[in-house]
């Protein structure tokens, strides 16, 4: 479970735990002996747990409202790719939407053959079908981040890609004629 399930968890327990302390408030006051101590330390553990699911909210609420993150920093290749992008690697753009335990990310850059041939050695090359479907599934990126496809696009998929989730892939489409290359990566803890 990430980071995500974790909070989540904690959040219900949280909230759980804030009826258990306002029920705890309400018998400490109208009772003696062994029940208002129960309503003590009900209302003890309570609090601090229901603080923590509010805190929870306020995380995510602002990670959804900060948004997708958009750069066209050349360092977003290097960090993806493990290579500097030589001086044939031109317009990239990146985009990266993630939330404590899922994050996707979304290049579009042109580059020369030799470029791809570096960048693919981590891939393998993907059916059509596979193609078709990675597309679909990657239909709500950037308007941006549309690879026309050709029977000349030349189509990658790495799983996993890397260490960073549980699960995670990657895909490269790469136009040989425009070379433009277009990449996603997806990873869910």
């Amino acid at each position: 479970m990430g980071i995500g399930g974790v909070l989540l968890l904690w959040a219900v327990f949280g909230t759980v735990a804030g009826v258990i302390a306002i029920v705890g408030v309400v018998v400490a006051r109208g009772t003696s002996g062994f029940l208002k101590l129960t309503g003590v330390l009900a209302a003890a553990l309570g609090f601090p747990c229901a603080l923590a699911a509010g805190i929870f909210a306020i995380v995510w609420i602002v990670s959804i409202a900060k948004g997708p993150q958009v750069s066209t920093s050349r360092s977003e290749f290097e960090t993806e790719f493990g290579v500097s992008p030589g001086p044939d690697v031109q317009a990239v753009e990146s985009e990266s939407l993630g939330w404590t335990d899922s994050h996707q990310h979304f290049l579009r850059f042109r580059c020369s053959p030799q470029t791809i041939t570096t960048i693919v050695r981590r891939f393998r090359p993907a059916s059509a079908s596979e193609c078709q479907r990675a597309l679909h599934a990657r239909s709500t990126a950037a308007v941006w981040w549309r690879p026309r496809t050709s029977p000349s696009t030349l189509c990658f998929v790495a799983r996993p890609f890397d260490s960073a989730f549980a699960s995670n892939e990657a895909w490269l489409f790469y136009d040989p004629k425009s070379r433009v290359t277009y990449f996603a990566y997806q990873g869910v803890d």
